[in-house]
Protein backbone atom coordinates (compact mmCIF):
# COMPACT_ATOMS: atom_id res chain seq x y z
CA UNK A 1 0.00 0.00 0.00
CA UNK A 2 0.40 3.54 0.19
CA UNK A 3 2.50 5.49 2.25
CA UNK A 4 0.85 9.01 2.14
CA UNK A 5 0.71 10.78 -0.29
CA UNK A 6 3.02 10.83 -3.82
CA UNK A 7 6.17 13.24 -4.09
CA UNK A 8 7.47 14.84 -7.45
CA UNK A 9 5.89 14.47 -11.05
CA UNK A 10 4.26 11.11 -11.98
CA UNK A 11 5.58 9.41 -15.62
CA UNK A 12 3.29 8.23 -18.28
CA UNK A 13 4.30 5.25 -20.68
CA UNK A 14 2.76 3.47 -23.20
CA UNK A 15 3.71 0.45 -25.14
CA UNK A 16 0.56 0.18 -27.71
CA UNK A 17 -2.71 0.36 -28.44
CA UNK A 18 -5.53 0.75 -24.70
CA UNK A 19 -2.29 0.38 -22.69
CA UNK A 20 -0.86 3.09 -20.28
CA UNK A 21 1.28 2.56 -17.64
CA UNK A 22 1.95 4.93 -14.76
CA UNK A 23 4.98 5.61 -12.38
CA UNK A 24 4.84 7.45 -9.25
CA UNK A 25 7.07 8.23 -5.85
CA UNK A 26 6.00 7.44 -2.95
CA UNK A 27 6.86 10.03 0.06
CA UNK A 28 8.64 6.26 1.35
CA UNK A 29 10.64 7.09 -1.71
CA UNK A 30 9.82 3.59 -3.63
CA UNK A 31 8.47 3.85 -7.23
CA UNK A 32 5.10 2.87 -7.76
CA UNK A 33 3.75 1.64 -10.71
CA UNK A 34 0.03 0.80 -12.09
CA UNK A 35 -1.29 0.51 -15.30
CA UNK A 36 -4.59 1.14 -17.06
CA UNK A 37 -5.52 -2.15 -19.38
CA UNK A 38 -8.69 -0.70 -21.27
CA UNK A 39 -11.21 -0.95 -19.21
CA UNK A 40 -8.62 -2.18 -16.11
CA UNK A 41 -7.50 -0.54 -14.23
CA UNK A 42 -4.87 -1.61 -11.55
CA UNK A 43 -4.11 -1.10 -7.91
CA UNK A 44 -0.98 0.77 -6.91
CA UNK A 45 2.15 -1.68 -7.01
CA UNK A 46 5.18 -0.89 -4.55
CA UNK A 47 8.20 -1.29 -6.83
CA UNK A 48 11.05 -0.60 -4.14
CA UNK A 49 14.12 1.71 -4.94
CA UNK A 50 15.22 4.87 -3.22
CA UNK A 51 13.90 7.71 -5.98
CA UNK A 52 13.13 11.39 -5.72
CA UNK A 53 12.16 11.47 -9.27
CA UNK A 54 10.24 9.14 -11.36
CA UNK A 55 12.61 7.16 -13.15
CA UNK A 56 12.74 6.90 -17.23
CA UNK A 57 10.86 4.52 -18.71
CA UNK A 58 10.94 3.13 -22.51
CA UNK A 59 8.86 0.19 -24.10
CA UNK A 60 11.15 -1.12 -26.86
CA UNK A 61 8.57 -3.52 -28.20
CA UNK A 62 4.90 -4.47 -26.87
CA UNK A 63 4.85 -6.16 -23.34
CA UNK A 64 8.69 -4.85 -22.82
CA UNK A 65 9.24 -2.10 -20.43
CA UNK A 66 12.62 -0.90 -19.35
CA UNK A 67 13.14 1.92 -16.68
CA UNK A 68 16.72 3.65 -15.52
CA UNK A 69 16.62 5.66 -12.41
CA UNK A 70 18.95 7.83 -9.95
CA UNK A 71 18.80 6.86 -6.48
CA UNK A 72 18.45 9.18 -3.78
CA UNK A 73 20.92 10.76 -1.08
CA UNK A 74 24.45 10.11 -1.36
CA UNK A 75 24.16 7.19 -4.21
CA UNK A 76 24.80 8.48 -7.50
CA UNK A 77 24.40 5.51 -9.59
CA UNK A 78 21.88 4.58 -11.85
CA UNK A 79 19.77 1.26 -11.33
CA UNK A 80 18.08 -0.63 -13.58
CA UNK A 81 14.98 -2.92 -13.69
CA UNK A 82 12.76 -4.59 -16.45
CA UNK A 83 9.45 -6.72 -17.64
CA UNK A 84 10.52 -9.80 -19.54
CA UNK A 85 6.91 -9.84 -21.15
CA UNK A 86 5.94 -12.28 -17.75
CA UNK A 87 8.03 -10.61 -14.75
CA UNK A 88 10.39 -8.23 -12.96
CA UNK A 89 13.96 -8.76 -13.22
CA UNK A 90 15.87 -8.85 -11.23
CA UNK A 91 12.10 -8.91 -9.19
CA UNK A 92 9.59 -6.62 -8.01
CA UNK A 93 11.21 -4.20 -5.74
CA UNK A 94 15.20 -5.20 -6.59
CA UNK A 95 16.83 -2.96 -9.19
CA UNK A 96 20.38 -3.67 -10.91
CA UNK A 97 23.15 -1.47 -10.08
CA UNK A 98 24.94 0.56 -13.06
CA UNK A 99 27.77 1.95 -11.96
CA UNK A 100 28.65 5.56 -12.72
CA UNK A 101 28.62 8.64 -10.57
CA UNK A 102 25.98 10.69 -11.86
CA UNK A 103 24.50 14.08 -10.79
CA UNK A 104 21.58 13.83 -12.33
CA UNK A 105 18.37 11.91 -13.26
CA UNK A 106 19.15 9.79 -16.76
CA UNK A 107 17.99 10.20 -19.82
CA UNK A 108 16.40 6.57 -21.90
CA UNK A 109 15.67 5.60 -25.06
CA UNK A 110 14.99 2.79 -27.27
CA UNK A 111 15.81 2.86 -30.93
CA UNK A 112 13.57 -0.24 -31.50
CA UNK A 113 13.44 -4.08 -30.43
CA UNK A 114 16.69 -5.47 -28.63
CA UNK A 115 18.30 -1.70 -28.15
CA UNK A 116 18.47 0.72 -25.48
CA UNK A 117 20.58 3.88 -24.81
CA UNK A 118 21.37 5.05 -21.49
CA UNK A 119 22.59 8.85 -21.48
CA UNK A 120 23.53 10.75 -17.95
CA UNK A 121 25.77 13.86 -16.75
CA UNK A 122 28.41 12.64 -14.12
CA UNK A 123 29.55 14.53 -11.12
CA UNK A 124 32.24 15.83 -13.28
CA UNK A 125 30.67 17.22 -16.02
CA UNK A 126 31.08 14.80 -18.66
CA UNK A 127 28.31 13.17 -20.45
CA UNK A 128 28.06 9.38 -20.17
CA UNK A 129 26.52 6.58 -22.46
CA UNK A 130 25.93 2.55 -22.18
CA UNK A 131 24.06 1.02 -24.51
CA UNK A 132 22.46 -2.24 -24.84
CA UNK A 133 22.76 -3.99 -28.37
CA UNK A 134 20.36 -7.08 -28.81
CA UNK A 135 22.36 -8.81 -26.12
CA UNK A 136 24.60 -7.18 -24.16
CA UNK A 137 25.73 -4.34 -22.29
CA UNK A 138 28.60 -2.01 -23.80
CA UNK A 139 31.27 -1.00 -22.75
CA UNK A 140 29.43 -3.43 -19.29
CA UNK A 141 27.22 -3.23 -16.84
CA UNK A 142 28.31 -0.76 -14.76
CA UNK A 143 30.93 0.98 -17.19
CA UNK A 144 30.00 4.41 -19.69
CA UNK A 145 31.93 5.83 -22.64
CA UNK A 146 32.23 9.73 -21.81
CA UNK A 147 30.68 11.91 -24.43
CA UNK A 148 32.76 14.81 -23.55
CA UNK A 149 32.60 17.73 -20.98
CA UNK A 150 29.23 19.08 -21.11
CA UNK A 151 30.86 22.23 -19.40
CA UNK A 152 32.76 23.16 -22.34
CA UNK A 153 31.52 21.37 -25.49
CA UNK A 154 33.08 23.15 -28.00
CA UNK A 155 36.48 24.26 -26.51
CA UNK A 156 38.42 22.02 -29.13
CA UNK A 157 37.08 23.74 -32.37
CA UNK A 158 33.56 25.88 -33.43
CA UNK A 159 31.77 22.99 -34.76
CA UNK A 160 29.15 25.35 -36.37
CA UNK A 161 31.82 27.69 -38.58
CA UNK A 162 30.31 28.70 -41.54
CA UNK A 163 32.29 28.61 -44.64
CA UNK A 164 32.49 31.69 -46.99
CA UNK A 165 30.67 30.51 -50.14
Amino acid sequence: GMSGPFVGTPVASSWGQYRVDLWAVGKNSHLYHKYWDVPYLTDWEDMGGIFETAPQVVHQAPNRIDMLGHFGGDDAQYYYKYWDGSQWQPSVTEWFPKGGDFASAPALVSLGEGNLNFFGVSNDGQLKLQVYAGNNWQPSTTEWWSLGNTSNPYSDKDVFQVQDL
